[in-house]
């Protein structure tokens, strides 16, 4: 059977173990969310990440990510809680692999989703990093425009 399909089989699962570590992670911004948030968050994100399994690519991780980091950017997210939700998810999808394919085929499996994890949390730091040099090259006349010279701002 398919790893995504597997994954997909217990997605509750993971996501309650995510959201389980996100909680233990007490994070400003995703505590005030709400657990309800969080979770569909959660959820969000290990659909995205299986959807890239399933396809063999990472584009729609990628551009997830990019649109992530942005709107947790202009909520005043600190980069490490959204990266925090990622590497939350990677764990926990580290921890149920071994127990889900042969041994044989563990590591070709964690290596795909350290791969693919590993391309959206690129592109959320490089996000994160474009808006932060953005913001504070801005003219201060400039910062009461927010957004508006955003590509589909």
């Amino acid at each position: 059977m398919e790893l995504a399909t597997l994954l997909r089989e217990r997605a509750d699962t993971l996501v309650a173990e995510a959201l389980t570590m996100m909680t233990e992670a007490r994070l400003e911004h995703y505590d005030a969310a709400g657990l309800p948030t969080v979770r569909q968050r959660l959820a969000t994100l290990l659909d995205v990440a299986l959807s890239c399994l399933e396809a063999g690519e990472a584009n729609e991780i990628v551009a997830y990510m990019t649109r992530v980091g942005r709107e947790r950017f202009s909520a005043g997210y600190d980069l490490l809680e959204v990266q925090t939700s990622a590497n939350v998810m990677e764990e926990t999808l580290w921890r149920r692999i071994p127990s889900l394919v042969a041994p044989a085929e563990v590591p070709r499996a964690l290596g795909l989703v350290s791969s693919l994890f590993s391309a959206g949390k690129d592109a959320l730091a490089r996000t994160y990093v474009s808006l932060a040099a953005g913001a504070r090259a801005r003219p201060a006349a400039d910062t009461a425009r927010d957004g508006e010279d955003e590509p589909g701002g």
